[in-house]
């Protein structure tokens, strides 16, 4: 629907709920007259035929009330339906103008509107912030505020405003007026997930910041708070501190009995946690890694067999084997079609002197990527068991020359991929082609991989360098 025909529909039915609202008065008016006149309705002998057709013409015989409600429902429609348009034009000052008059009707009748229409006014108000429209924002967010007085994401984005435009002194005004409204960590907590969602992490952190100053009683927030702060310092770089974070938080939430996850969403949960273990392998803590994953699965109710595994390889290498072992077979319970589990349960059976069993986990590894090569319906799963395959034989230096061939092969399907460039350059370094290992992971650097630190020293091993590295880290004060 154009937005002309949209307007057009607006002014009728404007002026069809004027025409009624003028037959609505007239009709009191002759009610008034022929009551003061002492003359019966009954004296004017209307037909019931001709009530009919009134009621008729009042709107499918309803009365007039009921008529005229109903007219302003179909407006305050036809309203958002322009603020949607506008919005996908990015227009808006047009749909400001659209929703003001959607506050206006509620104003009239002295009622909060639907949370529909305020989620409507919070983001139309955030956009014209980021669209820089800061006057528009100051009037449509103080309009809004008429309606819904407590709204605390409204006082935030209106101090916002006052701020970009230089008003600070309103900006305070606002501020100590939400603080007098709201004197709690819930208003602050609203606030911060409202800008989360639109991936504002500053002004969150703000109101974050906020809650872990206020009342030092812990709460569900204060562990929202600690959560978030930790996440930032991931996202950021700055591994060690999130890892310490993390376990704050997941330390807090026990006491409270509540535990967070991204969004509700247990799988990113998961990867976030065990990206962030991999960081921590590569700093040689794996006591901090162990602890982060175990935290992980302490709070979830059925951990997967990826965090199991996650559990098991750094049990293995802090020497814990048994321990380790218990958590690859409880992996493989759950699912016994993953390769790299078998690898590393048959390194740890090694370890511990179970050599056959340790032979058939690996026998088993190599079946399931054979298996992944010859099932793998697109190039992408294809490659990836052809880069694993290639790995394991790496990493326990068997067949190095098949390893060769099977890791060009995943090259040639997923060209670049730096994890199977590694694979490659680990290769050919084991088979004394020290240039090219250097050439490759060299090449693998290049793309900026996830995990950075981890390429950096296979670098510095294929030179020769044996000095570790160390990361620069964020201090935690």
């Amino acid at each position: 629907m154009k937005l002309s025909s949209l307007e057009s529909r607006i002014q009728e039915e404007n002026i069809n709920r004027m025409n009624f609202t003028y037959i609505k008065i007239s009709a009191y008016i002759l009610t008034f007259i022929l009551c003061v006149s002492g003359i019966s309705f009954k004296a004017l002998s209307t037909s019931a035929d001709e009530i009919s057709t009134v009621s008729a013409v009042a709107g499918n015989e309803t009365s007039i009330d009921e008529h005229v409600e109903e007219l302003e429902r179909k407006r305050l429609k036809i309203l958002r339906m322009q603020i949607k348009l506008h919005l996908r034009q990015e227009d808006y000052s047009s749909a400001k103008v659209c929703l003001q008059k959607i506050v206006d009707s509620y104003l009239d009748i002295k009622e909060k509107p639907e949370k529909e229409i305020l989620d409507t006014g919070r983001d139309l108000a955030f956009k014209l912030f980021e669209a820089e429209q800061h006057g528009d924002c100051l009037q449509l967010t103080e309009k809004l505020l008429r309606i819904t007085p407590d709204d605390s994401v409204l006082f935030r984005i209106n101090r916002l405003a006052c701020s970009a435009v230089g008003d600070d002194k309103a900006a305070k005004e606002w501020e100590q007026k939400a603080r007098t409204n709201i004197q709690d960590e819930r208003y602050h907590y609203r606030v911060a997930q409202f800008f989360i969602k639109r991936n504002k992490r500053d002004p969150a952190q703000e109101e974050y910041n906020i809650i872990l100053e206020m009342d030092p009683a812990e709460s569900v927030y204060d562990a929202n708070a600690i959560f978030f702060q930790a996440d930032c310092a991931n996202i950021a770089g700055y591994y060690i501190k999130a890892a310490d974070l993390f376990i704050e938080a997941f330390a807090l939430s026990e006491k409270i009995g509540s535990f967070i996850l991204f969004g509700n969403d247990k799988v990113k949960t998961e990867n976030v946690f065990l990206a962030l273990a991999r960081e921590m392998e590569l700093r040689n803590t794996s006591d901090r890694e162990l602890q982060l994953l175990l935290n992980v699965r302490k709070h979830l109710k059925e951990p997967s067999p990826y965090l199991l595994t996650g559990i098991a390889d750094a049990l293995y290498r802090l020497e814990q084997y048994e321990e380790s072992i218990e958590n690859y077979q409880k992996s493989i319970e759950l699912n016994p079609e993953l390769s790299y589990t078998y690898s590393g349960y048959g390194d740890a059976l090694m370890k511990l002197g179970r050599k056959k069993e340790a032979k058939q986990a690996f026998a088993k590894t190599v079946e399931l990527f054979k298996k992944g090569i010859e099932e793998s319906e697109t190039d992408y799963a294809k490659a990836r068991n052809y880069n694993g395959l290639a790995w394991f034989y790496a990493i326990h230096d068997k067949r190095l020359k098949d390893a060769e061939k099977l890791s060009r092969k995943s090259l040639e399907l997923a060209p670049g991929r730096p994890e199977y460039l590694d694979t490659l350059a680990e290769i050919c370094y084991r088979r004394h082609k020290k240039d090219e290992a250097i050439k490759l992971i060299q090449k693998a650097i290049d793309t900026k991989p996830r995990h950075l630190l981890y390429y950096e020293q296979q670098l510095r091993k294929f030179r020769g360098e044996t000095k570790p590295i160390h990361k620069k880290e964020e201090s935690s004060s």
